[in-house]
């Protein structure tokens, strides 16, 4: 889990931009753009990741993006089922 995160956080920190590591539960509002490399996500998460894509955000997910629920398991459909459609 880690180095994946690591390997984002360092790619931006080699063009020298700032990195501020969040809780989901902050205002995405303050961003430009949102980097969520892993995460176990539900359909409270989505929703506001839309309402932060709809006021103008930039969204960026990985292929480890919302791959388990919160109980850290695989979705009983596809992958990262909330974030497909």
């Amino acid at each position: 889990t880690m180095p994946h995160i690591h390997k984002y956080y360092n790619l931006l920190k080699s063009f020298a931009a700032p990195v501020d590591v969040i809780s989901e539960k902050e205002d995405f509002s303050d961003y430009p753009f949102l980097i969520a490399p892993i995460i176990m996500l539900d359909n409270n998460l989505v929703k506001r990741w839309t309402e932060y894509v709809k006021n103008g955000g930039h969204l960026i997910l990985t292929c480890r993006t919302g791959q388990k629920d919160r109980d850290a398991k695989l979705w009983e459909a596809p992958l990262a089922a909330p974030i497909i459609n």
